[in-house]
């Protein structure tokens, strides 16, 4: 742990004199992106992005991992919301606003699902949402960011999402195990995600639930015959999983459950 704290600290000294000398010589686009990098390596956040088309599981999914149920998930395209997750002492949620004004709600399990179901709520008003809990998960920096489906998306809540992906340590895409690699997936994945040189990418087919142990392993081919055909330089592995079932355990504090559901073999 020490080295590594060292080698952070050493190449956070680096991008100081990239900045230094960018900013001398007035190359204020190089100067900008170093000084951002530098921001993220001094506050040592790892930035997780889950993208994914529209009822696909993606809340239910973070929800599973954190092992709270905190974000809604019983939603519709119209009032969906980008989330950004992160850790805090204490539970707070903040509603970011295109304009700049910030709103706080009071926490509690339903605050979100009771702020978009308000007869005057807008989700294009909304840049994101914060929410911030004292999860171990998130204790060492980890900030998970929940997308709206990505084919339900007006200009500007594309234009936040499509702006996390290149600067994510990880993007996690998530397909439904029932409907694999649709067309507009697969448009998706050649248009943005390939294009965003993102740092390490992760494949997650969701509701295995639904299927049998046969119709799991085909459309696992599938998707996998697909990304094969996208990514010819890559072997990609596809985790099959059933975030709902492992949501569950893990509320109730069943760990065994959890594993057999959240990382199926």
């Amino acid at each position: 742990m020490k080295d590594y704290l060292k080698k952070l600290k050493k190449l956070s000294s680096d991008i100081s004199k990239i900045h230094k000398l960018a900013t001398e010589n007035s190359i204020n686009s190089i100067a900008n992106k170093a000084l951002a990098v530098k921001d993220r390596i001094d506050k040592n956040n790892f930035i997780i992005t889950v993208v994914g088309e529209f009822n696909r599981g993606k809340s239910t999914f973070i929800n599973s991992l954190l092992g709270v149920d905190i974000i809604p998930t019983a939603i519709r395209p119209t009032t969906a919301t980008i989330n950004i997750i992160h850790y805090a002492t204490s539970p707070s949620v903040r509603v970011h606003k295109s304009d700049g004004e910030i709103i706080s709600l009071e926490f509690s399990s339903t605050s979100l699902m009771d702020y978009t179901s308000l007869v005057d709520f807008d989700s294009k008003s909304v840049k994101y949402i914060e929410i911030a809990y004292p999860i171990d998960y998130l204790k060492d920096g980890t900030t998970f960011v929940d997308t709206p489906g990505v084919n339900d998306m007006d200009q500007q809540r594309r234009d936040v999402t499509y702006g996390y992906m290149p600067n994510s340590d990880a993007v996690i895409f998530l397909f439904d195990i029932e409907a694999p690699f649709r067309k507009s997936e697969k448009k998706f994945l050649e248009e943005r995600v390939l294009k965003s040189n993102v740092a390490q990418l992760f494949f997650v087919a969701n509701k295995c639930d639904r299927l049998d142990d046969d119709e799991i392993d085909h459309s696992i081919n599938e998707i996998n015959k697909n990304l094969s055909y996208l990514y010819p330089e890559h072997e990609f592995e596809v985790y099959p999983l059933s975030a709902r079932n492992a949501l569950k355990m893990r509320l109730e504090n069943n760990e065994s459950g959890v594993s057999r559901n959240l990382f199926k073999d």
